[in-house]
């Protein structure tokens, strides 16, 4: 009960209103981190509160960086000619902000490859209804139960160890509700890169850098421009930073209590036990890594010299 009641504090107040707000296909990419495709016409009724993100941005020389680190050989050529419309078409552009946080580099690829456990266990905790529905190996269904409905797939992926990826996303939906008269569709393209770097406190820090492109299909240039856009963006940037805040307390939670964890997956009713499995398993081996890591600074401080008193004679 109280690992629930922790996890139920990852997901803050603000958190959950984002998730209100995202009554949208890019809510539910940031959301999910790798989600399906962008729509937020309907984020034009609320407003979102965010620092300015560090290393957020639209600029072109960006957008022309992030479609040369496509992976475009990796693709098949129908691949290809899907992602160079989106690219070219797209309304909008935007990395999102750069995230680095603290995080077992394991449990971080898992659940990238894995979308469906971060929904299921968002909609067990009662932070969403977000459904994720795998339908391949590479493919995914998605609905927000608010008038969203999409396909995601990986295109291409690349899991490194230390959590050194590379991974491209394409996706398709549309969203049909208040205020929108008729069902309004779009596509994306998502490029996500991740890393990783072991500071001198001996703990491991996730980095995490997300490039999208947007293409809303008849939907107005100076509609995107003046109103749409800039709410894309606050919400894109914020579901994104808080996201990887709740991925990292997730993480944590599985270093300290693997146990809790292990008990918590036996509520998740659409992941399969094969999933659940490797879950529990990277998580009593981040219990065991933050248990090693302690027992070696007890003996560095061990070590350390003995501090003396300066001699008053």
């Amino acid at each position: 009960m109280l690992l629930i009641r922790g996890f139920g504090a990852i997901c803050s107040v603000r958190y959950r209103n984002c998730l209100a707000a995202g009554r949208s296909l890019l809510t539910l990419t940031t959301s999910v981190l790798i989600g399906i495709t962008p729509l937020v016409l309907a984020c034009v009724q609320h407003k979102v509160q965010a620092a300015h993100p560090v290393g957020a941005t639209s600029k072109s020389q960006a957008r022309e960086e992030a479609k040369r680190a496509i992976p475009w050989r990796q693709l098949t050529l129908q691949q290809r000619r899907s992602v160079q419309s989106v690219c070219k078409k797209s309304n909008i552009y935007r990395r999102l902000p750069v995230r680095v946080i603290d995080c077992d580099p394991n449990i971080f690829s898992f659940l990238m490859q894995r979308p469906e456990v971060v929904a299921d266990t968002w909609r067990t905790l009662g932070v969403s209804k977000f459904k994720v529905q795998r339908q391949g190996e590479q493919t995914y269904y998605a609905e927000d139960g608010m008038g969203t409905t999409g396909q995601f797939s990986f295109l291409s992926a690349e899991w490194g160890a230390k959590a050194f990826n590379r991974v491209l996303i394409f996706a398709e939906g549309s969203f049909q509700g208040k205020p929108l008269p008729r069902p309004i569709r779009a596509r994306s393209v998502m490029l996500l890169r991740t890393g990783s770097v072991v500071e001198t406190n001996g703990r491991t820090y996730v980095t995490a850098q997300l490039d999208t492109f947007l293409d809303i299909e008849n939907v107005g240039v100076e509609l995107v421009a003046k109103t749409i856009r800039p709410l894309i963006t606050r919400v894109a940037d914020h579901n994104f930073t808080e996201t990887l805040t709740f991925v990292s307390n997730f993480s944590r939670a599985a270093e300290r209590n693997p146990r809790g964890v292990e008990n918590f997956s036996q509520r998740l009713d659409a992941v399969d036990g094969a999933t659940r499995d490797e879950l529990i398993k990277l998580c009593y081996a981040a219990g065991e890594s933050l248990k090693a890591g302690q027992d070696d600074s007890k003996k560095v401080a061990s070590l350390a010299p003995a501090e003396t008193k300066p001699s008053t004679e």
